[in-house]
């Protein structure tokens, strides 16, 4: 589980495009950053972003990621 006084930001696709510069914007302005990607376990995250594998059109991934601790 996740502890943190800072704000909280879940960015989906995070691990390219505008999803990416999202999550780095919101590490550049003080957040805990959460960002999503279809497959990012094998990927090496920036610093201050943490990535869960989540495919927003798929309910058995939401459901899996939603119960991740």
């Amino acid at each position: 589980m996740m502890a943190t006084t800072r704000p909280v930001a879940l960015v989906t696709g995070a691990s390219s495009g505008i999803g990416k510069e999202a999550a780095s914007a919101f590490v550049t302005a003080g957040f805990e950053v959460i960002g999503t990607g279809r497959k990012t376990s094998g990927l090496t995250p920036p610093a201050g972003v943490t990535y869960l594998d989540l495919d927003v059109a798929s309910d058995e991934s939401s459901t899996r990621a939603s119960r991740r601790e």
